[in-house]
């Protein structure tokens, strides 16, 4: 079982380091073919996508968990696929619902909301229209995905999930340079990668649940009707935890671009959105665990499993943190240098290097500070989940406003940097405190700070020994990636549990020879 999780854990990161390798480096190229005006509009087309989190009103989340129990739940699959069929309906629905509001209201973003002085109205309403249909044919995948990662067949699902981020993010570029640098090709383009990538995520999951239909005897003598409302009403009453979770996940981590779009220019927000997208990478990296451990930690629960649960949670807190925590501490402590060696452009290294230096540890502490409610999630409780992020909510969206006012884009950044802390060290607290008491001070202590401090020192050194001056940009990046690398295995090698696996491997070697 733990080797299968492994092997999920790999295929996730293998294919989420993929993807955020692949969308971080197209970046410079975007800036010189659509510009940062452009590039501001392709990133306004990620803030929509990820607003749409809200609608799924918890169903995808749950969704997978449910596949994830149906084994060991008796008699539950002719009751599941009525839930299925019923939340693929629900989907269609809202997939037209948001085509045809995002293109009523396309004039008014594109006058009222974005501030596109110096931009071609037509390029930017048309976009709109285009993105409105991207947006629903991937907000209709949701469903399939779920069923997917529910299955446990994740090297089938990166294996797509890679095709398509080759499709979007690389084959786009010859595309552009064939047919014409400009917005209009580029969502027109992405369009069709998203139909293929609809048809993909379509194909698997009939095949996954097709499996799933033979491992899983069907009880004919179940009451159909009375079960389906039951199960209607259980799964509604868990969704609902987790579209508010969802919703007030959108308000923390997206509200600060929400405000941003509104009061900077467009070519103002993608020189922001630059230094967003790199340190947003460090969440892409923090996925694949979560998509993987999610499944197995709520079967665990559902089989009374609590030890093997919590052993799961903790490999997978000091895995995440030994991974992000290099990255991040190195990219925060030479924001500008990374930002001059990824991009190439003086100008935007400078503009944006203190807004990547708070995102890149904001970031982290966000992957961190998302374990809890891992936990929450297993257990099938998230309501104070619920109830501590709206609390957190109604402090940071003031704040946002008050400090993008005064500051600018730095000034989210600020914000966003002081609410991912305290929200770690607080929060993570007073949950661990509910569901494992014994082990949250062992947690923040052993997993969180312990794990932190090899890179930290690491950057220290570097630092003493190659001082900030100016080097070769392939030189630059070589001392970038020798702090990130023999920070990671320094982490690695700090684990006791590590140490204790490479003496055992060494030994065996050793009588075998």
């Amino acid at each position: 079982m733990i080797n299968k999780l492994f092997v999920n854990v790999v295929a996730n990161y293998i294919g989420q380091v993929y993807i955020a390798i692949v969308g971080i480096a197209v970046v410079p190229i975007y800036l010189s073919k659509l510009g940062s005006e452009g590039f501001g509009l392709v990133s306004f087309f990620t803030l929509l996508q990820s607003l749409l989190v809200v609608l799924d009103l918890g169903i995808s989340s749950t969704l997978s968990r449910e596949v994830a129990i149906l084994k060991s739940k008796a008699g539950y699959l002719p009751v599941f696929k009525k839930i299925l069929k019923f939340v693929i309906i629900a989907f269609l629905i809202v997939a037209v619902l948001i085509i045809g509001s995002i293109n009523f209201s396309k004039e008014i973003i594109a006058t009222k909301w974005l501030n596109t002085s110096g931009t071609n109205l037509f390029l930017v309403e048309y976009s709109l229209s285009i993105i409105g249909v991207i947006i629903a044919l991937r907000w209709c995948a949701g469903p399939f995905k779920s069923v997917i990662l529910g299955c446990e067949e994740q090297i089938k699902f990166n294996i797509i999930n890679t095709i398509v981020a080759t499709l979007r993010f690389v084959i786009v570029i010859p595309v552009m340079s064939f047919y014409g640098n400009n917005v209009k090709v580029f969502f027109t383009y992405q369009l069709l990668a998203a139909i293929i990538e609809f048809v993909l995520f379509l194909l698997l999951s009939i095949f996954c649940f097709k499996k799933i239909e033979k491992e899983v005897k069907e009880d004919t003598h179940s009451s159909f009707t009375h079960e389906f409302y039951s199960e209607i009403k259980r799964v509604g009453k868990f969704s609902c935890g987790i579209a508010l979770t969802s919703a007030a996940w959108i308000a923390i981590s997206q509200s600060d671009k929400i405000i941003l779009s509104k009061f900077l220019t467009i070519s103002d927000y993608g020189m922001f959105s630059v230094a967003a997208t790199i340190a947003g990478g460090i969440l892409i990296l923090s996925t694949p665990i979560s998509q993987a451990i999610l499944p197995r930690m709520s079967s665990l629960y559902s089989d009374g499993d609590l030890d093997g649960l919590y052993n799961v949670y903790s490999l997978a807190s000091k895995g995440v943190i030994s991974l992000l925590a290099p990255i991040s501490l190195v990219m925060a402590a030479n924001s500008e240098l990374v930002l001059s060696v990824w991009t190439g452009n003086n100008v935007i290294a400078t503009h944006s290097a203190d807004v990547l230096t708070c995102y890149a540890l904001g970031n982290l502490f966000f992957a961190i500070a998302a374990f809890p409610y891992y936990l929450q999630y297993a257990f099938g409780q998230i309501r104070l989940h619920v109830y501590g992020n709206i609390f957190f909510i109604i402090i940071i969206i003031p704040s946002l406003i008050l400090s993008i006012k005064t500051f600018g884009a730095i000034g989210a950044g600020y914000v966003w940097l002081m609410q991912n802390a305290i929200f770690l060290i607080l929060w993570s607290w007073f949950i661990h405190g509910r569901f494992i008491r014994s082990k949250r001070i062992a947690w923040l202590i052993s997993d969180v700070l312990v794990t932190l401090i090899p890179t930290i020192l690491i950057i220290i050194i570097f630092k003493i020994i190659y001082p900030s001056e100016e080097h070769g940009r392939m030189f630059s990046f070589f001392i970038l990636a020798s702090q990130s690398v023999i920070a990671f295995l320094s982490t690695i090698l700090a684990d006791a549990r590590v140490r204790k696996i490479i003496k055992i491997k060494i030994i065996k070697r050793k009588y075998e020879i």
